[in-house]
C-alpha cells in the first residue's frame, strides 16, 4: 500500500458505498480497501501534514493509519461515521508522533513557515490570485499555532477540516458544549492575535 498525496481528488463515494467498501475489504478483497484508500489519503495527509509541518512525517503518519485501519477494519461497527473513524485514528496517530519527536528534538519549534500547507491544490490558484488574501490567510495560520494545544486541535478540526461538532466531541472524547466553547474562545484569542498584528479578523 502506497500513499500518493494530491493527487487528483476521486468522485466522493456515498455513505452506502463506502459501507459495502468495508465489507468486501474485510473478506479480504484488496481493491476495494485500496478504494478507500483513494478516497482518504489526501484528506488524511493534509491533516497530518497540518500538525507535524513535515512532508515525510505526514507521509509516515498516513501510512501508519492506513496500516491500523486495514488491520482495524473488522472493528469498525457504524456507530460513528467512517470518516470521523479515520480521522481519529488520524489525530491520535500525530499526537503520537509530536510525542516522538519531542522526544528527540527538547525544542521543536510550532510556528514555522505553512507554505507547504498552502501548496494544496485546493488553494493554490486562489492564494496566487489574491495576494492579500494569502497574506490575511497566513498571519490566521500563524495565529491558530500560537493557540494552546487545546484549542490548535480544534480550529484544525473545525475550520480546515470542516468537521461537526458532533464529530469533534467525538474525536477528542469531550462533550459537544466544550468543544463550542473552547471554539469560542479560541476565535477571540486569534482575532486579538491577529489585530496586535496589524491583520483585522472578520466577525467573531
Amino acid at each position: 500500500m502506497t500513499i500518493r498525496p494530491f493527487r487528483k481528488e476521486v468522485p466522493r463515494l456515498t455513505t452506502e458505498y463506502i459501507d459495502e467498501l468495508i465489507r468486501r475489504a474485510v473478506e479480504g478483497d484488496n481493491a476495494a480497501f485500496e478504494m478507500i484508500v483513494k478516497q482518504y489519503e489526501n484528506k488524511v495527509y493534509n491533516l497530518a501534514l497540518r500538525y507535524l509541518k513535515n512532508a515525510d512525517d505526514a507521509m509516515d503518519v498516513s501510512q501508519d493509519v492506513f496500516l491500523q485501519v486495514y488491520r482495524n477494519l473488522g472493528k469498525f461497527r457504524g456507530d460513528s461515521q467512517f470518516s470521523t473513524w479515520i480521522y481519529r485514528v488520524t489525530y491520535n496517530k500525530c499526537v503520537d508522533s509530536l510525542r516522538t519527536i519531542q522526544k528527540k528534538r527538547k525544542s521543536i519549534a510550532l510556528s514555522i513557515d505553512d507554505e507547504d500547507f498552502f501548496e494544496t491544490p485546493q488553494l493554490k490558484n486562489s492564494l496566487e490570485q489574491d495576494y492579500e488574501v494569502h497574506a490575511r490567510l497566513a498571519e490566521v495560520m500563524n495565529a491558530i499555532d500560537q493557540l494552546p494545544p487545546e484549542q490548535r486541535d480544534l480550529m484544525i478540526l473545525r475550520y480546515i477540516k470542516d468537521l461537526s461538532y458532533a464529530q469533534i466531541a467525538e474525536i477528542l472524547d469531550i462533550a459537544e458544549g466544550t468543544v463550542k466553547s473552547r471554539l469560542n474562545r479560541a476565535r477571540i484569542k486569534i482575532k486579538e492575535l491577529c489585530d496586535h498584528d496589524g491583520t483585522k479578523t472578520e466577525g467573531k
